[in-house]
């Protein structure tokens, strides 16, 4: 069985975790041998793609940035991707994002959809800057597919609220972590301060990052030594640095850009991960932290308390006297960190990238 992944993610997305979702099942299908696929595109400056063994990708101007470029190589490896379904004997699609172009180039060939989230349904009336996703689009590609992925049981539940798709055509099929606890930055581990909690990612909009700063801001001042440090996510913005400055922790917060490396020696040191977010559809940081032993610090909404089970501590992530409670008990109390950064690494033990590639590839051969 041969399956196409289309070019969309690998021509938008440098980093992040809808490429490195499909990237990682890739890879698990170069090792288990459990599907034949190809890629549809020339062109990448995407971060993992140009890992896989079998398949070569030509960056497209890394060094340079003009007018049209992302655009210039978008339109080109659509092209390509239209041109290897065919000519070339595809058995299914995973398209891997929401564009439904698609559809009028697949013929009679069954395609899957992963659906990772619903953030732009549910907040696209709060949030002005949701409006990447074309929800229209994604409508018709979740009504026509075969099947669709849905990375946790809170996601399905959330596509059959919104969209109506029947729930017998959504697989719950959870992601995993890639990080290695193993691989450690020396250098960034001697600057690290002694006590720090840690927030990944992206902090804008639903992330909650700045009513979380506001709800603990007082422990600053209780506790001396306790520090924040915030990994990826780009640098503060304008409006990140007022609130800090107003609150006088200047030189308790920092942004740290991130490597794999980096990123597992973050958690591998930290007192504690804090996620206060509003919605996730999966949440990989939280996986990434119970490998590597991190206690996490959780919102208790979403997917997340499905993801963590009784291996985190939850809070209302729109209450400030819970978000302080939770934080201070896991500075507080070490036995009880220990507890948990027991529990976390037990619980990694349920999201692997190979059971994620198994029951995908499970369910391609089920349709085909």
């Amino acid at each position: 069985m041969r399956v196409l992944f289309d070019h969309q993610i690998f021509s938008t997305q440098t980093y992040g975790g809808i490429s490195r979702y499909f990237f990682e099942l890739m890879q698990q299908f170069e090792n288990n041998k459990l599907v034949d696929f190809e890629v549809g595109l020339t062109f990448t400056n995407n971060a993992y793609l140009p890992q896989l063994k079998s398949k070569s990708f030509s960056p497209f101007f890394p060094a340079r940035n003009f007018r049209g470029k992302g655009r210039l190589m978008y339109e080109y490896n659509r092209y390509v991707s239209a041109r290897i379904l065919k000519n070339k004997k595809i058995d299914l699609v995973h398209p891997t994002y929401y564009n439904a172009a698609i559809l009028g180039r697949l013929g009679q060939v069954p395609f899957v959809l992963t659906c990772h989230d619903l953030i732009h349904e549910r907040y696209q009336h709060k949030y002005e800057n949701l409006n990447d996703v074309n929800l229209s689009q994604k409508k018709k590609l979740l009504e026509k597919a075969a099947a669709v992925i849905a990375v946790s049981e809170n996601t399905k539940k959330d596509i059959v609220e919104y969209y109506k798709i029947p729930e017998e055509k959504i697989e719950v099929i959870y992601l995993a972590s890639s990080l290695s606890p193993s691989i450690q930055d020396p250098t960034l581990k001697q600057n690290l301060p002694e006590q720090y909690l840690l927030f990944v990612g992206n902090r804008a909009l639903y992330k909650n990052f700045q009513s979380y700063l506001r709800a603990i801001s007082s422990l600053f001042r209780k506790y001396n030594n306790l520090h924040l440090i915030c990994a990826g996510g780009g640098s503060f913005n304008k409006e990140e640095l007022t609130l800090i400055a107003t609150l006088r922790l200047q030189n308790r917060i920092r942004q740290v850009a991130i490597n794999d490396e980096k990123l597992s020696t973050l958690y591998r040191h930290a007192t504690a991960f804090v996620f206060p977010s509003l919605y996730e559809g999966f949440g990989i940081p939280v996986v990434e932290a119970f490998s590597c032993g991190c206690p996490a610090l959780l919102s208790n909404t979403s997917s997340l308390p499905e993801v963590g089970g009784k291996a985190a501590l939850y809070f209302d992530p729109t209450s400030a006297e819970e978000m302080i409670h939770a934080t201070e008990q896991i500075l507080e109390n070490t036995e009880l960190r220990n507890i948990y950064a027991q529990k976390g690494v037990a619980r990694a033990t349920n999201f692997q990238w190979q059971t994620t590639a198994e029951c995908t590839g499970n369910l391609y051969h089920a349709i085909v």
